[in-house]
């Protein structure tokens, strides 16, 4: 048996429509049975007491990302794309509420005041046996005490890990020698939104000099001096016998200033930690040669992967493309009257 298959039990889904699902189909109270959805979400508890969220679409197959018609997740910055992941996106949105969102349960709200089934869109059962199913899969009234029992359990138990699972780690914002001073855990909301926060900041923030010190072991005050240590700490590497300078446009960017994307960093930090590890020490020792410095006035490109590009006119045409008549001299026209 997979691992996950004992909690399926435990789960429940989240079944949600798009903006264009308005037809009869599409209505739940209309088809109390089965009625047509876009994307469904799904929750489970694992026996620490952990949750574990899913996203399907409707038939059933995982995905990555909800529809951008169905759902999004306001919480990402702008001017960035605010769709829905699993399972970051749901934890920032259950997390306040201990893990799950308050329920409700119209269908037996609707009977209860009078109102009768007497069919079901989505049916082909006999009357008998569709009211039957439909009692066995909307009894559950999350007002009464009984059955509101498995939520706050479900929710109590969520927060019981959380509480263990943080107590003594160092919460943001507060000071190293004040860390012990707090053994207490945190609670689901509080953990939730850290994350959260933790996720934002890692993703969409842009890399800095200063944060990719911060992230290769070096703690600097202000962007200013990042940029003066950081050129130490990811050296280049030359010039060479031809006169080059070779670096990565990103590192070289990082060098001089320039913030880049956190998915530009990532494909090239791991050659700033082999400079920073490697490369930084054996310049120091004598070994490589290092970045000869000059005045801003006087000194080279960082970067020079090619000589610079002749300007249009003198650049030689594509091949395979017709090269326009050359005009020939007036005295050679003449000439061949």
């Amino acid at each position: 048996m997979h691992p996950e298959q004992q909690y399926l039990d435990l789960m429940k889904e989240i079944l949600e429509r798009g903006e264009e699902q308005t037809d009869a189909a599409n209505s739940p109270i209309r088809n109390l049975i089965d009625f047509e959805f876009a994307a469904q979400e799904a929750i489970g508890e694992r026996p620490n007491g952990m949750l574990v969220w899913a996203l399907f679409n409707a038939a059933g197959v995982l995905q990555l990302s909800a529809p951008d018609n169905v759902v999004v997740d306001r919480t990402i910055p702008a001017p960035y794309c605010v769709r829905l992941h699993c399972c970051i996106s749901c934890i920032r949105c259950h997390g306040p509420q201990r893990g799950h969102m308050s329920i409700g349960n119209d269908v037996e709200k609707l009977t209860a005041h009078g109102v009768d089934v007497l069919d079901d869109l989505a049916s082909g059962d006999e009357l008998d046996d569709l009211l039957d199913r439909l009692v066995g899969e909307y009894r559950f009234d999350p007002s009464e005490p009984t059955s509101r029992a498995a939520l706050v359990r479900s929710r109590d138990d969520f927060s019981d890990a959380i509480y263990r699972a943080t107590a003594g780690i160092i919460r943001p914002g507060l000071p190293l020698n004040q860390v012990y001073q707090f053994p207490r855990g945190m609670t689901a909301a509080e953990a939730c939104g850290h994350m959260g926060t933790l996720y934002n900041e890692y993703t969409y923030a842009w890399v800095t000099p200063k944060i990719a010190l911060q992230e290769l072991g070096y703690d600097v005050g202000t962007e200013k001096e990042a940029l003066e240590l950081i050129r130490q700490v990811i050296p280049a590497i030359g010039p060479d016998k031809f006169g080059l300078t070779l670096l990565d446009p990103t590192i070289a960017a990082v060098r001089i200033g320039i913030p880049v994307p956190r998915a530009s960093w990532e494909l090239v930090v791991f050659d700033a930690y082999l400079r920073s590890v490697i490369t930084a020490p054996a310049i120091q020792a004598g070994e490589i040669q290092p970045e000869k410095r000059q005045s801003m006035s006087g000194r080279k490109p960082l970067v020079r992967l090619h000589k610079p590009a002749k300007p249009l006119r003198e650049q030689k045409r594509i091949p395979g493309k017709a090269k326009p008549a050359k005009e020939r001299p007036a005295k050679a026209q003449e000439a061949k009257q």
